[in-house]
């Protein structure tokens, strides 16, 4: 999640994420989506557990989604994550999900980019840093501009 940078993130769909028609239930893009920007973090230097710590958390200010294909039980694919922009308090994330290939790896990369009919699902989210105790916009904390290596 550093900027100008890629985040790739290999998952599998399992049993637990499922809708009736044995598909990705479509909330769980989101959650899928999350388990790979709280990988980002990590890989970056600054988990979300270090972030409570502190006393914040990133929460969701904004989501624009667009599902383009179903994704079955036991497909493998993986989460591009890049920050697209960040000020004080807040980031624009863009995330797309593809189909698993054989290069892929967990790491940040130069760039990735996507032919559209690979696409299966993409999103465009808002993160704001909040003040636990207080719920209420914060600036990002020191050690999470400095992980995510941002220009304040």
């Amino acid at each position: 999640m550093k900027l100008n940078r890629t985040h790739v993130f290999p998952f599998t769909i399992n049993f637990d994420l499922l809708d009736a028609g044995k598909a990705l239930h479509h909330p769980n893009y989101l959650v899928v989506f999350e388990r790979a920007r709280a990988a980002a973090l990590r890989l970056a230097g600054y988990s979300d557990m270090e972030l409570w710590k502190a006393g914040y958390a990133l929460t969701v200010a904004h989501i624009e989604s667009q599902f383009l294909k179903p994704v079955l039980l036991g497909e493998n694919v993986t989460v591009l994550t890049r920050l697209i922009e960040a000020g004080a308090a807040t980031m624009a994330v863009h995330q797309s999900m593809i189909p698993l290939s054989e290069e892929h790896k967990e790491s940040f990369v130069e760039s990735y980019s996507v032919k559209r009919e690979f696409l299966i699902h993409e999103c465009s989210i808002k993160l704001c840093c909040v003040n636990l105790e207080k719920m209420r916009p914060r600036r990002f904390p020191q050690e999470l501009v400095r992980a995510l290596e941002l220009e304040l």
